[in-house]
């Protein structure tokens, strides 16, 4: 593995804790008010989302040969899923909606994935 690569790796597990962390705030008991921080947190989010699968495209390239990383990196679409039900349901849910089912299908995903990368994160 390259030290860009390794680099890459570790950036991408940088992302992953932020995005968490962003993920709990919008599971919190906030007010939901629609203030300008809580707005920021949650198109940030969505962004980090869209940066996560992205980057998890450039993973499946540097793994493609290691069949236990592809499918932790591509079990991603189980926390799409849960996300997809944000747009389902109304604003006032979001709360619930991100501590029921976002936050934990994405931090199982991730646990996930960092137990396999591991070696690289750490190293």
């Amino acid at each position: 593995m390259t030290e860009e690569q390794i680099t890459f790796i570790r950036e991408y597990n940088e992302l992953l804790e932020v995005t968490v962390e962003a993920l709990r705030y919008l599971g919190s008991d906030r007010t939901n008010d629609g203030s300008e921080m809580e707005e920021r947190v949650y198109y940030d989010s969505l962004l980090a989302f869209l940066k996560i699968q992205q980057m998890n495209e450039a993973l499946l390239d540097i793994f493609h040969d290691d069949t236990e990383k592809v499918q932790a990196i591509a079990s991603f679409e189980v926390v799409v899923h849960e996300l997809d039900k944000i747009s389902t349901e109304p604003v006032h849910a979001s709360n619930e909606i991100f501590q029921h089912h976002i936050i934990p299908a994405f931090e199982a995903w991730k646990i996930h994935l960092q137990s396999h990368l591991k070696t690289v994160i750490f190293h």
